[in-house]
């Protein structure tokens, strides 16, 4: 698809997106009309944002930072929300958690390298396809997350993710998003994140412990339910990454570093594994899964083995193998996350299946 086609694509897909937003309803959101200071801590100035956003006239010049979570030192836990531009606060939109790759080193505050403000201003890479969803009138969520190279280990990021889609949902009226359109986007470790979420419905995930106890208390049964989730070259088994890896590499692999120590066998790689949690009556929402064929960090087999999973179950799932491609920005010319066909695809499906 030529880039012409898909800008004119864009623009029609905006405009019926346009059509579905509208004004607040108690059908499309939960919570209070309005947060409480604590929770919301400002937000991040266009001067701050412009070294790690698009710096496109077309964004919105800030992000507004909400504190989903204190941990035991007082600490707060952040997410920032972008809102689409021109649409007011007033109009509830449609939303997409973004989960940035770091080889779950971390996404937040002494993670990943070159990612600023404790992770809350925009990964570069998610720049071009979030245009897609702000354009479109959808509202973006940057979602950081502690890692091992901050000592937070298996599964104590996962439960900051469930935290922070529980925050969204419950505080959907005052944010200004509605509920049951909130859908996750994942690349490389972030793609793993976003997966989980997509299985969180099930009850072995639930008996796992996986879903935790962070975050508000009057948002802790809140339900963790996506309508769509998206991966990019994601690693979804770290099971069978771990079987494969030479013995003498185990300690190297981003894979061994982010479980704690009593978890670095096999029986705690399959705890930290998507289809662990896949079944029927999870609630599996649908996924849209891209993967470059020369990916040299993360096998292709990792997407293709968890399609063949969810179409098993029924899962309705898109995937989009992606010639020459290697991993993430290995693959200068090639990178995923610039392939306007593998981002207009994924726009489609993510709406498609997040109407209403």
């Amino acid at each position: 698809m030529c880039e012409e086609n898909s800008l004119l694509h864009m623009r029609q897909r905006r405009d019926r997106s346009l059509e579905s937003v509208g004004e607040k309803s108690p059908c499309d959101c939960f919570g209070p009309a309005e947060l409480a200071l604590e929770e919301v801590q400002g937000k991040l100035g266009s001067h701050e944002l412009d070294s790690a956003g698009p710096g496109n006239s077309s964004y919105p010049p800030n992000a507004t930072v909400y504190t989903y979570a204190t941990d035991l030192n007082g600490t707060k836990k952040q997410l920032s929300v972008y809102r689409p531009p021109k649409i007011g606060n007033s109009v509830l939109t449609p939303l997409v958690m973004l989960f940035a790759g770091s080889a779950f080193a971390g996404t937040g505050k002494g993670g990943r390298c070159g990612l600023p403000y404790d992770g809350l201003g925009m990964p570069p890479e998610f720049e071009k396809g979030t245009k897609f969803f702000l354009d479109a009138g959808w509202s973006v969520a940057i979602c950081p997350l502690q890692g091992w190279l901050t000592d937070v280990l298996f599964p104590d990021p996962l439960h900051d993710a469930v935290a922070m889609l529980r925050y969204l949902r419950g505080r959907s009226c005052a944010i200004g998003i509605k509920q049951s359109r909130i859908a996750a986007w994942g690349m490389s470790s972030g793609a793993w994140y976003a997966a989980m979420l997509g299985a969180s419905g099930s009850d072995k995930f639930d008996k796992a412990g996986l879903l935790g106890k962070v975050g508000l208390t009057d948002l802790l049964n809140m339900s963790t339910e996506l309508c769509a989730v998206s991966g990019m070259f994601g690693l979804y088994d770290p099971l069978t990454k771990m079987q494969e890896a030479p013995e003498d590499r185990r300690e190297n692999q981003p894979e061994w570093k982010m479980m704690p120590p009593d978890m670095r066998n096999d029986a705690g790689w399959a705890s930290a594994t998507v289809e662990t949690y896949l079944n029927k009556k999870a609630g599996v929402p649908p996924m849209f899964l891209s993967h470059g064929t020369k990916d040299m960090l993360i096998n292709i087999s990792q997407s293709i083995d968890l399609v063949k999973a969810l179409d098993a179950l029924k899962v309705e799932t898109e995937f989009i193998p992606v010639p020459g491609a290697n991993h993430g920005g290995f693959s200068p010319g090639r990178e995923i996350f610039l392939n306007v066909t593998v981002l207009t695809k994924q726009f489609d499906f993510i709406e498609k299946f997040c109407k209403g």
